[in-house]
């Protein structure tokens, strides 16, 4: 589950679903959901205490760079004259 969450900055009471719903204060609900849409006045985002952070990927070692192989010219064939 992803998202920002937010908890309710008072204690407030509904009719939600044709039910009575009471949230109390500092309850949570992640964003989204249908009683942040409604009441999106009745709730602020949570800061979090602590943030997960995951160590970052090492990164692959580089390939060593094998020295240019040297080849030798071939060698200059002179023909002769007369031949």
């Amino acid at each position: 589950m992803a998202g920002k969450i937010f908890k309710a900055v008072e204690s407030f009471s509904v009719e939600w679903e044709g039910k009575p719903l009471v949230v109390e204060r500092g309850c949570t609900a992640r964003e989204g959901h249908p009683l942040l849409v409604a009441y999106p006045h009745l709730f602020t985002e949570l800061a979090p205490v602590f943030e997960h952070v995951p160590p970052a990927k090492p990164e692959a070692p580089a390939k060593p760079q094998l020295p240019a192989k040297k080849v030798a010219a071939a060698p200059t064939r002179v023909k002769a004259e007369g031949t």
